[in-house]
């Protein structure tokens, strides 16, 4: 099969919604008004470099679930949740963080897991109920929004709170609203979510 078509497949199997062909990539990903919240301007990769990144995907190198690796082995779009004070998430492009925010994560009783973790399901509005071990009683939750599922039932959503940046959730990690909306269309199934103490790093994909 010729590198041409391969690379048609490839897209084809991992799906272009991404890199959609009027309009860049980092265009796509940055398309309409951010909150009011950190957004950096980036260069597109050229199409070389989002070829080679098909092509990986498609060779199946998968990321370990729950393990913790190199931010370089991620690939190309993901998201690093950061429990440094004020905790914050950031959405990162080929090696630029394009968006970022603050966020809270789990309490002591319940805390979010650290390691790497990929998306598995999504939902716009649902309602989300359990118990919390901090004050002994069930919640019940209806309407949550732009819902991310990454470990169990523990997710990225948006969830009203008086603050945010530090723990306080029973393990998601929670955004202001205007935040996780602009967040949602730019994630997918399968989207890499990282957990960890430090601030996203710079690492040049192979």
């Amino acid at each position: 099969m010729e590198r041409a078509s391969l690379a048609a497949a490839v897209a084809l199997s991992v799906g272009l919604a991404f890199y959609p062909q009027q309009s860049s990539a980092a265009s796509h990903l940055l398309r309409g008004t951010a909150p009011a919240d950190k957004v950096s301007s980036i260069k597109s990769p050229n199409r070389r470099d989002m070829i080679k990144e098909l092509l990986r995907r498609h060779r199946k190198e998968s990321v370990p679930v729950g393990s913790v690796i190199s931010e370089g082995k991620l690939g190309g779009v993901y998201v690093v949740v950061s429990e440094k004070l004020p905790e914050r998430l950031y959405l990162v492009y080929y090696n630029h963080v394009v968006f970022e925010t603050l966020v809270n994560t789990g309490i002591p009783q319940s805390p979010t897991p650290d390691g790497v973790f990929r998306i598995y399901k999504r939902e716009r509005s649902m309602t989300m109920s359990g118990y919390n071990p901090a004050t002994g009683m069930w919640y019940n939750d209806p309407g949550v929004k732009y819902v991310n599922f990454f470990h169990y039932g523990d997710a990225i959503h948006a969830f009203p709170r008086k603050g945010y940046g530090w723990p306080q959730s029973l393990g998601c990690v929670e955004l202001k609203l205007p935040a996780a909306k602009y967040l949602y269309p730019r994630l997918k199934n399968g989207t890499p979510v990282a957990i960890q103490y430090n601030r996203p790093k710079t690492i040049l994909l192979p």
